[in-house]
């Protein structure tokens, strides 16, 4: 295959663009051919018309779709300003193109209907999906098809319009434009190879937030129970004013979607304090504000630029976001797309409201990032690689440091920390000091939990045991030598049971193990070996030491103060039976 890319400026016309495509000899050997065009100039869609109409008249054996693009976030952003047209000449494979108005369907049924016609299909390697309108949320077309066809990988952009205020985004194919569609094009091929990843560069700092009013359609109405925006007037000090987009995109939310992180900007507000995204987020999602220096935008990019490049691409698109070039500045950003056009010179860029990648790793819909796919015919790749990209300028050492990523180093430094001491200190909330085992409060949760499930019959377990005669070693050894037994215990316990099996101390010499999915039987049975182990052992210097075991299976009605208390009969039967025994009730 082979790819031709135009910029349809004062330069190149229309004209000479498809004297140059029809005259090459790959335009005329190929087995398909598809453009993809990317407009900035949307406001009355004369210039879409136009060139859908050259594509009928002059390229009428072409596939053409396309989708208008992002206007500058400021007035010092810099993007394109002229229609950028490329072309994937196939030698072999074949690009089928389908449209679907979103007025007439949701993006899910959309997704339904797209995933019946793929199963006609033979060797699907990939799927290029453009869709429009911000408010239109295309995970649900996204998700639908990655369900359905898990190894194939989905890859695009969420059309652009020129002012955040008035979306006026469309994407289009052959005759058709749309304000509220999707264009796929299912591309196929035995010898069709498609290399697929995206680079975000942002790190989650702060703690977890949770959505906690999700109004569809991409509104979030309030996160932690507040209104969305007053999050970011909280922790950035932005307001809700024309600037609201540039301050926030440069600040996003991040998830997890599959193996990925995600983020996710914020488009918009309303007067209400709800914020307005491309992607669905429901109630109880969790997200987190994210930082980033340039460094890490730039290292993540030159790395994917260099994979790219050893797949040995005859075909590249790029999805970068806006987001990106705020926060790098024209000029480092320019330089970030650069090292994508070293690993193939004749790759193609665009950006819209969001990116689109979803793989077998996870992704979707993706904002601050950028998406990269590589397109190549044929197995084989030259005998000597590419030569690696590399920016002399990342490699600098010993120059002054800006002011601005000195502080942000040290906010990462002093999050870090901050995270190990929260987690340490939940840590030693949950557990005993001595043992290592859950405490008591924390076995009140779980137990909790477990029966609020509701469960039948014998498929939940609770053992209690106590060590015989504990005040005579702690008397006669001293009670730091009743804590060595303690924890000596505590280690012949852990290996009789098994691992989804929940240890607890209860208090001074009495322990708890939950046991979950066990009928009372099999419980009886550990709470046996349990005995015979702790009976066997040499607890040094005290030797002997033995312990007795209740056991008991929950009921439908129990609660924790009921289980508990059968638990505790059964292993007062076990000391009146003589101890180190086990009994059940």
């Amino acid at each position: 295959m082979q790819q031709l890319t135009f910029v349809l400026d004062e330069n190149d016309s229309a004209a000479e663009m498809v004297q140059s495509v029809t005259t090459n000899p790959a335009y005329e050997n190929a087995s398909c051919r598809l453009q993809i065009v990317f407009e900035p100039n949307c406001e009355d869609y004369s210039h879409i018309r136009r060139i859908l109409q050259q594509a009928t008249e002059e390229l009428a054996t072409t596939h053409t779709v396309g989708m208008t693009l992002m206007g500058p976030i400021g007035p010092t952003v810099r993007v394109p300003s002229h229609p950028i047209c490329t072309f994937l000449l196939f030698e072999h494979s074949d690009a089928t193109v389908y449209t679907y108005d979103c007025h007439d369907l949701s993006p899910v049924e959309a997704g339904s209907a797209f995933c019946d016609e793929l199963t006609k299909l033979q060797d699907l390697k990939g799927i290029l999906c453009l869709t429009s309108s911000s408010t239109l949320c295309p995970d649900g077309f996204i998700n639908a098809v990655a369900h359905a066809f898990p190894d194939v990988p989905i890859f695009g952009s969420v059309a652009g319009s020129p002012l955040m205020s008035e979306d006026l985004s469309a994407v289009f194919a052959q005759d058709r434009i749309m304000n509220r569609g999707i264009v796929a094009v299912a591309l196929c091929g035995s010898d069709l190879h498609l290399w697929c990843d995206y680079t975000l560069g942002w790190r989650p700092i702060g703690k977890g937030l949770t959505v906690t009013s999700y109004a569809g359609g991409g509104v979030v109405r309030a996160i932690n129970g507040e209104p969305a925006t007053s999050l970011y007037k909280r922790y950035l000090g932005v307001g809700t004013d024309e600037y609201f987009f540039a301050n926030t995109c440069t600040f996003p939310l991040v998830v997890h979607e599959g193996e990925r992180l995600a983020a996710r900007t914020p488009l918009n507000y309303t007067a209400d304090g709800a914020l307005l995204f491309c992607a669905t987020i429901p109630n109880g999602t969790q997200v987190r504000f994210s930082y980033a220096k340039p460094e890490y935008l730039l290292q993540e990019s030159l790395a994917t630029a260099n994979s790219v490049a050893n797949f040995a691409p005859q075909g590249l698109l790029v999805f970068a976001c806006q987001g990106r070039r705020v926060f790098l500045g024209n000029d480092t950003a320019d330089r970030e797309i650069s090292y994508y056009s070293e690993a193939c010179p004749t790759m193609a860029w665009a950006g819209g409201y969001a990116e689109i990648l979803h793989d077998d790793t996870g992704g979707g819909l993706l904002n601050n990032s950028i998406a990269v796919i590589g397109l190549r015919e044929g197995d084989e790749v030259p005998d000597t690689p590419h030569a690696p990209i590399v920016d002399p300028e990342l490699r600098t050492q010993g120059t002054v440091i800006p002011l601005h990523e000195r502080l942000v180093t040290f906010l990462e430094a002093t999050t870090t920390e901050l995270r190990a001491t929260i987690n340490e200190l939940a840590r030693l909330a949950e557990r005993d000091q001595l043992t290592g085992f859950y405490n008591r409060r924390h076995m009140d949760k779980l137990i909790r939990y477990e029966l609020s499930k509701r469960r039948t019959g014998d498929d939940l377990v609770l053992l209690m045991y106590d060590i015989d005669h504990f005040k005579q070693i702690n008397d006669q050894y001293g009670h730091d030598v009743g804590d060595m037994v303690l924890r000596d215990l505590t280690e012949v316990v852990s290996d009789a049971v098994r691992t989804a099996d929940t240890l607890s101390r209860w208090g001074g010499e009495e322990f708890l193990c939950l046991l979950a999915e066990t009928s009372l039987k099999d419980g009886r049975m550990v709470a046996e070996r349990i005995r015979q182990r702790v009976e066997q052992h040499v607890f040094d210097p005290v030797g002997q030491v033995t312990i007795s075991i209740g056991v008991t299976s929950a009921r439908v009605d129990d609660t924790l103060e009921t289980l508990f208390a059968r638990t505790d009969k059964a292993m007062y039967d076990a000391k009146n039976g003589g101890r180190n025994c086990v009994r059940v009730r």
